[in-house]
């Protein structure tokens, strides 16, 4: 079993960050065309920065429980997130993993953590005892 190095998994993470922002993008311009001129931008950019979490969370949870522990950002590099028996997630798993994931802040410290550590296994991986393992060898 090959667990996938820090590179592949922060690429990963950054592709799916990436979708999250074009939805924050996305709903600041739905904001801006259909909310009064006299709405406050403040709270147009928490409205929409919030909805975008949670759209974040929502679809990562549901690609990790259906796909058997892929994203699209794991996809596209070649990693799946498994248990160290190679049993799939649970539905509790899936959300602990995509609930972090969506946090930037969490997910910082989480990368800071596994940088400091020199470990290829993150804070979720330690909460859900699952590891991030090579999809080529499957």
């Amino acid at each position: 079993m090959d667990i996938a190095r820090y590179e592949k998994r922060l690429g990963a993470y950054l592709i799916d960050k990436g979708i999250s922002w074009i939805f924050l993008v996305v709903f600041l311009i739905l904001f801006w065309l259909f909310l009064p001129r006299d709405f406050s931008l403040f709270l147009s950019f928490l409205l929409a920065t919030g909805l975008s979490i949670i759209l974040h969370c929502l679809l990562l949870f549901l690609s990790l429980f259906f796909t058997h522990g892929s994203s699209l950002g794991l996809w596209l590099f070649h990693i799946r997130i498994v248990h160290p028996d190679l049993s799939i997630l649970s539905p509790k798993e899936s959300f602990i993993r995509s609930l972090i994931a969506s946090f930037l802040v969490v997910a910082i410290a989480e990368a800071s953590f596994m940088l400091i550590r020199h470990t290829e296994r993150s804070v979720a991986d330690r909460l859900t005892n699952t590891i991030a393992v090579n999809m080529r060898q499957f």
